[in-house]
């Protein structure tokens, strides 16, 4: 009996199955149905073509580069599903749509890419055309990447398959793959079979997706795949579809051609418990580990402006927006009724936010009580009766003001006298400390104000001042110690606010490079969820970026270990010295100094180069899947033959090539002096060497250099072994080469292993140029005993971790850019040569989305309070 296909047991499995979401249950037990229906055909012979075809490829980034594809299961469903049912009349395929939806890291664009090169070379269509579209070019381009790669793989020569820029020719049948962006006026005119609509949860409109639905009429079998995560914006086209969708698999709307896998969490789920996380994460601990969505969510929970955008992006949850500040429930949390009257005789502060002309305007009442650690915060809210009939949220304002929630003046702009008025009747209740208050278009209300014995102080609306009691505030609605008025209007502004971020400069060149878990990257690529390294080599999640800035005063620093890095003059480093003055071993830490700082200390009162930063861990990469085992190929590059598999070698030294012998034929031929060794290797080594790019061509392969620590440890054990040696006397390590290229790569391992080192040169006579590389270390960087032995001497020292910066001079302002990362010590690695930098720490602001008066009439408020000094009361300090 044969074997039943994985995607069908995947089906029955998840159809009973209750630890999988209601959407992808209802498309499983659809599927079983559509087995059994008599006007469908399904061709499993189809999907096994397509299944096969899609294993071909491989894998090209991450742990699993170079690995085949193949399909997990609920991936082997959605493909089934697709290319799998057929119209028994016409012989047509059933399913001309697909929407799929689930979080990220699930692999969902190197599915679709899959796809689109099966539908571009397999599928069996003369002129194929699938066109590959998105909401911008870069995204586009991220799902073109995978099919350029694809291409590569399956035609090296580019024989049949061309890859151009936007596109690739497929000369057999006469197909092409086109890659767009938004700009859908330029699809009109082309011809889809296949298309590609990715992340649509960012689409405006449905215009991207009726142009590529409509150049597809004159196909038989043409398809159009949307594929996304989850978004923000509930009354965009993405989850108009997804609401289609679900219509569907529940039964309430009838559409045979469009299908729909939608992995996500049921309403009544909570997000913080692991047991859900499945549901929208099919792929969990094959691509995405339960660690990972652990550290996210533990992240989430405790910094509340982060949970959007986990349950957003990691959990595959429609969220209203993603820069919502702290969510509703904690605002329930603090919310109930406060009565002016219940705070007789207590101090109180007040924040005034005037509107501009006939917007609205709030204002916040701080309380205090003696012996209460709580603040209470009352708010008032003002609108012009114009804004009744006019504004766009007119009917949202007349439901407000009949709850008697919102305070209508007469006219088209606020009559400010209400305003006066009402904080008239709570100086008569409490004592007013301060009325902060923004003096932009003010005057004349602040004059009427101060007359009436009012104790006005203007409050600036920027980033700086609202810095700090933007974090207050926070602190105390998280700590419940805020008490909010019961008032829906303060509850639907508080939605409405995003946190804006001040950078204040601290920035690198847009152009440095940083290393990441998934190979070398500019640090204008670099996104918020991304991982860069930290000091201490392990990775770390960057949680905020800049936008780049320009016209700052920048910097060039070298340092010892060969980096040149620019920065603009407020960018932090962490930074050190030896005291010179009493005791040379004193190791002085200086602290975080700005790069305009070093610029102007650099030289010490002893005229002399003083200041530090520090050498990383060992980078801790993931572990690679190396071409040629990496102790060998150290050993070949510090003594092997240019053109052939075989080593040259003193006798007493034989040994270290004992492992050869398990893997490769070995052969020890005997010079005529008997003094020397040649070891020729037979079994593959050579086309090992070959395949690689090696054979007359020395030097280390990219690949190596982002190996797992281990694995760049044993390749510079190999060079080391063979052209390495060690002093006697003091145990200083040393490689000495002709190669220049050779002896950079050996800088560059020894700089991600977190050992100082110096690349030095000198022009020997009969030996022309060679090129040095000396240092000391206790990582066993030596397998031959002889070797390793005279390295155990050596004792580390702190200085052996010191990055000296060589030198510091001005250049012409550059473009920069920064990242903020989740390590405490606020550090990270930077260049190839892994140097440690500091951080940029963002200052926190309101950043206005429709509207949020409310919210900064607290916050104004707040600061007020905060800026009160402490004052005698019957001879005690009292602090409110």
């Amino acid at each position: 009996m044969a074997e039943e296909p994985r995607y069908i047991a995947y089906a029955k499995k998840t159809a009973r199955s209750k630890k999988e979401g209601e959407a992808i249950r209802l498309a499983a037990k659809r599927f079983l149905k559509d087995l059994r229906r008599r006007d469908l055909e399904f061709r499993a012979d189809r999907v096994t073509r397509c299944l096969e075809f899609i294993s071909v490829l491989k894998h090209f980034k991450g742990r699993s580069a170079g690995a085949q594809f193949i399909l997990e299961p609920w991936q082997e469903f959605i493909v089934a599903n697709i290319v799998g049912f057929y119209w028994r009349r016409s012989g047509d395929r059933r399913f001309t749509a697909s929407y799929i939806e689930v979080s990220r890291k699930n692999g969902k664009t190197a599915l679709a890419a899959a796809l689109c090169m099966y539908f571009l070379i397999w599928d069996g269509e003369m002129g194929a055309e699938v066109d590959l579209a998105a909401n911008s070019k870069d995204q586009a381009k991220i799902a073109f990447e995978f099919c350029e790669q694809f291409a590569g793989q399956l035609d090296k020569q580019q024989q049949d398959l061309k890859v151009y820029r936007d596109y690739i020719d497929f000369k057999s049948t006469v197909s092409r793959l086109n890659v767009f962006a938004a700009d859908d006026s330029k699809l009109d005119g082309f011809n889809a079979s296949f298309a590609l609509l990715d992340e649509y949860h960012a689409a405006k409109n449905t215009r991207m997706r009726d142009v590529l639905k409509s150049s597809m009429g004159q196909r038989a079998n043409p398809h159009l795949c949307t594929i996304t995560t989850a978004g923000f914006d509930k009354t965009g086209p993405c989850y108009q579809l997804r609401d289609t969708c679900l219509a569907v698999l529940h039964g309430a709307k009838k559409d045979d051609s469009l299908f729909a896998a939608i992995y996500s969490m049921d309403d009544n789920d909570d997000w913080t418990q692991e047991k859900n996380w499945r549901k929208c994460t099919p792929n969990l601990d094959v691509t995405v580990t339960t660690k990972y969505l652990r550290e996210q969510v533990t992240s989430a929970m405790n910094n509340p402006s982060e949970e959007v955008g986990v349950r957003t992006k990691n959990l595959n949850q429609w969220c209203d927006t993603v820069d919502v500040w702290i969510p509703d429930v904690y605002i329930l949390r603090c919310t109930r009724r406060v009565e002016v009257s219940d705070f007789r005789d207590c101090l109180c502060w007040v924040g005034v936010d005037l509107a501009a002309v006939s917007d609205m305007t709030a204002v916040t009442c701080l309380f205090r009580r003696e012996d209460d650690p709580k603040y209470y915060f009352k708010t008032w809210y003002y609108l012009p009766e114009s804004c009744l009939s006019e504004n766009s949220n007119k009917d949202l304002y007349r439901f407000w003001r009949q709850q008697g929630l919102l305070t209508i003046t007469p006219g088209n702009v606020t009559d400010y006298d209400y305003i006066t008025n009402d904080l008239m009747r709570v100086s008569n209740v409490c004592a007013i400390q301060r009325v902060g208050y923004d003096s932009y278009n003010s005057t004349q209300w602040a004059i009427s104000a101060t007359d009436l014995g009012l104790p006005l102080m203007p409050y600036s609306q920027s980033i700086g001042n609202f810095n700090k009691p933007t974090r207050e505030f926070e602190r105390l609605i998280l700590s419940g110690l805020a008490v909010i008025d019961n008032n829906e209007i303060t509850r639907w502004m508080f939605k409405n606010v995003a946190l804006k971020y001040d950078y204040n400069g601290n920035c690198l060149a847009i152009d440095t490079i940083v290393p990441t878990p998934t190979g070398f990257r500019r640090i204008d690529e670099i996104k918020v969820g991304d991982y860069v390294f930290g000091a201490d080599g392990k990775p770390t999640r960057v949680i905020s970026v800049t936008d780049v800035n320009y016209n700052r005063d920048c910097y060039k620093l070298k340092f010892h270990n060969g980096a040149e890095v620019i920065a603009d003059y407020s960018h932090e480093w962490l930074v050190n010295y030896y005291s010179i003055t009493k005791d040379r071993r004193a190791f002085v830490t200086v602290g975080k100094k700005s790069t305009k700082w070093i610029f102007d200390h650099f030289i010490n009162g002893q005229g002399r180069r003083w200041l530090h930063t520090f050498y990383c861990a060992p980078v801790e990469y993931d572990e690679k899947e190396l071409p040629i085992d990496p102790y060998t190929l150290g050993q070949w590059l510090g003594d092997g033959s240019k053109s052939a598999s075989s080593f040259t070698c003193a006798d007493y030294d034989l040994c270290m090539y004992g492992h050869l012998e398990g893997k490769y034929g070995v052969r020890y031929i005997k010079d005529r002096r008997g003094k020397t060794y040649t070891v020729s290797v037979s079994g593959g080594l050579r086309s090992e060497l070959k395949a690689a790019g090696l054979l007359g061509n020395k030097h280390i392969p990219p690949i190596y250099f982002e190996g797992s620590i281990n694995q760049r440890l044993a390749l510079v054990q190999g060079l080391m072994d063979t052209d390495g040696t060690c002093n006697r006397r003091n145990a200083q390590c040393s490689f000495v080469n002709k190669d220049k290229v050779l002896c950079m790569g050996l800088h560059r391992l020894l700089n991600s292993l977190g050992i100082r080192n110096t690349l030095s040169s000198r022009n020997l006579r009969e030996y022309g140029t060679a090129y040095s590389v000396q240092f000391y270390s206790d990582l066993p960087v030596f397998r031959l005993e002889r070797k390793r032995e005279l390295q155990e001497k050596w004792v580390r020292h702190k200085k052996s971790c010191h990055n000296l910066i060589e030198s510091i001079e001005k250049v012409g302002s550059v473009p920069t850019k920064c990242i903020t990362v989740a390590n405490p010590d606020n550090l990270f690695l930077i260049t190839e040569d892994y140097v440690v930098t500091g951080n940029c720490k963002p200052n926190k602001g309101l950043g206005s989305q429709k509207k949020i008066d409310g919210v900064i009439s607290q916050i104004q408020a707040v600061g007020t309070y905060q800026d009160m000094p402490m004052h005698e009361s019957g001879g005690a300090i009292t602090i409110f």
